[in-house]
């Protein structure tokens, strides 16, 4: 089982990483980074018990959307979904929607 900081990369060069993931036990914890192959940020995950604060991000660094996510250990699958207010913005970081979710599955927008 994986315990402690993993970091993949894009190639067999170990060159460009792909991601900086925090382990224990075998499952991720902690703040989890993704990364484009440009070497941009394109995913954090701040993971607060079965929770997530999510952030995804375009390639050129700028927010792209932000909310909560819920984990479900359900068996030998882990299942993540959006789960609560989710906001999305354009490439210039200007506020485009707001939705909110369960289990998902979009149940409103503004």
């Amino acid at each position: 089982m994986r315990t402690g900081l993993w970091i993949d990369y894009f190639d067999n060069d170990s060159a460009t990483v792909s991601a900086k993931i925090h382990y224990k036990n075998g499952n991720q914890t902690g703040i989890c980074r993704f990364y484009h192959p440009n070497g941009q940020r394109r995913l954090k995950w701040h993971y607060y018990n079965n929770r997530i604060r999510a952030k995804y991000y375009f390639e050129n660094g700028q927010l792209e959307q932000k909310g909560w996510s819920k984990i479900d250990f359900s068996g030998q699958y882990t299942h993540y979904y959006w789960h609560g207010k989710w906001k999305f913005f354009d490439d210039h970081r200007k506020l485009l929607r707001v939705g909110f979710y369960q289990n998902g599955e979009e149940i409103s927008d503004q």
